[in-house]
């Protein structure tokens, strides 16, 4: 997901891809370790049946395309009328669904230099978003271990998401 996001980032707007590297490597490599550790462990986990549909839909693809247009005017809006706290408020929301929409919305709204470390934040705080709706999915519809071991390596990845950020806007 995170390397994903920065390269989409990085295809809007170079620049910002230097503020991403940190935090998006130390959130991959928490994913990355934990999923390795969980294989060498070998652990059982039953397997849930989930239908995952059809990526070449185009209402996939329509459905993104409106997704993308009301994140626009969320960013918007909210910077407007809410400044800073309306930027969080719209990637806390958009995060519940996509975070491919607000991660190209906040790359060209960081073309300034001086909002790279804004855009930064908020990428960072729609994909903590997504990734409690992903706890989420897995603990009410995948096993409770598998839900369990999720709830860690995702708790994780929150904590430290949300850690970075305060860090970055006490500086």
């Amino acid at each position: 997901m995170f390397p994903g996001l920065a390269i989409l980032a990085y295809i809007f707007n170079s620049a910002i891809l230097l503020n991403l590297v940190i935090p998006f490597t130390i959130l991959t490599l928490i994913c990355l370790i934990s999923a390795l550790l969980f294989i060498k462990k070998n652990t059982d986990v039953t397997k849930t049946a989930i239908n995952l549909g059809n990526p070449l839909n185009i209402w996939n693809a329509l459905g993104f395309g409106g997704i993308y247009v009301v994140i626009l005017f969320a960013v918007f809006y909210g910077n407007q009328f809410f400044g800073e706290s309306g930027l969080y408020y719209s990637a806390l929301i958009a995060g519940l669904a996509d975070t491919d929409a607000i991660t190209i919305s906040m790359a060209k709204f960081g073309s300034l230099e001086e909002k790279l470390t804004l855009a930064t934040n908020v990428i960072i705080t729609a994909t903590i978003s997504n990734m409690i709706v992903k706890l989420g999915i897995t603990y009410f519809k995948g096993s409770k271990k598998t839900g369990k071991l999720v709830m860690l390596i995702f708790g994780t990845v929150v904590i430290v998401g949300l850690v970075y950020i305060l860090i970055q806007l006490g500086n």
